[in-house]
């Protein structure tokens, strides 16, 4: 059994997490660094090239995301150095292979001194235009920047996302591996009484649950998240969700979380199955929906 009434995450990580998450994460960085700045010196658009600086970014923390997975690491402070490094790891490669492109006689400058001396060169001389406009000096700096800025926030946010949001089973030392959507749902009473009942444990609040129809504008939906082997690793989310349409018709739905991780019991799983199999009450909804409708107008 599980003694917590939400799920949180213990901080702990593997004792290879920290070499998995880096060797990861510079390992990518040092492998696509050099081509990296090769295409973006060699790509005219700037606008274009923040976005090749993203995907470099994405790259790199995909595989500290996928180092700290790995190596089972729940603590998101060290997820986020593990991140910074590598990114600022990647940014230093990038470097190098930048002033390899540019340079005349391709000079590989590896020691930070020698690098430090062709960037000062570039900076003062500036290397693209815009708009028949060279940039140089603080300008140039402020948008290398912004490119450093960016590859190194890709670097430290989408790994702290991504394990922030996987729940990690510590009596079977795995990841939950799957997610599995109940609903749309009615709430046939108040919100606060049914989290009440569902923090207690009582399986019938359930039953404060119906059926909606699957275009309904505003309905509510269960999340359970569980793991293999322990059935009773049971996660539950409540999400409130409400269904618009742009002036194109393209829908958008708006999630807003009343609850997050709750733990429950098998039973309680299995009612919530089962009254998302119930059929939906079309006739029901629409007499409360027509009553609904009349009382707001008196």
């Amino acid at each position: 059994m599980h003694d917590m009434l939400y799920y949180q995450r213990s901080g702990r990580m593997g004792a290879l997490g920290l070499p998995l998450m880096l060797g990861f994460g510079i390992g990518v960085g040092a492998l696509l660094g050099i081509p990296y700045a090769y295409a973006v010196n060699f790509c005219p658009l700037i606008y274009i090239n923040f976005l090749i600086t993203m995907a470099f970014g994405f790259a790199i923390g995909t595989a500290v995301n996928i180092g700290a997975r790995t190596g089972k690491v729940r603590n998101l402070g060290m997820v986020m150095i593990a991140g910074l490094i590598s990114g600022v790891a990647a940014e230093y490669v990038a470097w190098v292979g930048y002033v390899h492109a540019v340079s005349k006689v391709g000079v590989w400058a590896w020691s930070p001194g020698e690098l430090q001396v062709y960037i000062e060169l570039i900076n003062a001389q500036g290397i693209w235009s815009i708009k028949n406009s060279t940039p140089t000096g603080y300008v140039l700096g402020a948008v290398w920047l912004v490119e450093a800025g960016i590859l190194v926030g890709m670097a430290v946010w989408l790994p702290r996302s991504g394990i922030s949001s996987a729940p990690f089973n510590e009596q079977t030392g795995t990841w939950a591996d799957t997610t599995t959507s109940y609903g749309p749902f009615r709430l046939k009473g108040e919100l606060h009484a049914l989290t009440s009942r569902l923090e207690a444990g009582d399986t019938a609040a359930i039953n404060e649950l119906e059926p909606a129809p699957a275009s309904a504008s505003s309905f509510h939906q269960c999340v359970i998240t569980s793991c293999a082997g322990d059935d009773q690793f049971t996660l539950l989310s409540l999400d409130a969700i409400n269904r618009t349409y742009d002036d194109k018709g393209k829908e958008q739905l708006t999630n807003r979380s009343l609850l997050k991780y709750l733990f429950i019991t098998p039973a309680m799983r299995k009612a919530i199955e089962a009254k998302a199999a119930e059929p939906v009450k079309v006739a029901e909804m629409a007499n409360a929906a027509a009553e609904k409708a009349v009382t707001e107008a008196t």
